[in-house]
């Protein structure tokens, strides 16, 4: 549940338009985080700004829980 990089091995599902992911196991990935950006230096922050039609472009999220 606290996660930050999740890695999910399952399998993909397709009935008609509808997609479903089905995951058989989930690893806590996130001590690997720090290697994506060490050869940057300092970790990535976002400063540009807010594309807003990348952000309405994003489907709505599900939340099955």
């Amino acid at each position: 549940m606290e996660s930050r990089l999740l890695g999910v091995r399952g399998r993909v599902q397709k009935e008609g338009l509808v997609i479903h992911l089905v995951a058989e196991a989930l690893d806590d990935l996130s001590g690997h985080l720090r290697g994506l950006y060490d050869d940057m230096g300092d970790a990535p922050t976002f400063t540009g700004p807010r594309d807003e039609a990348a952000v309405a472009a994003m489907p709505e999220g599900r939340n099955f829980h």
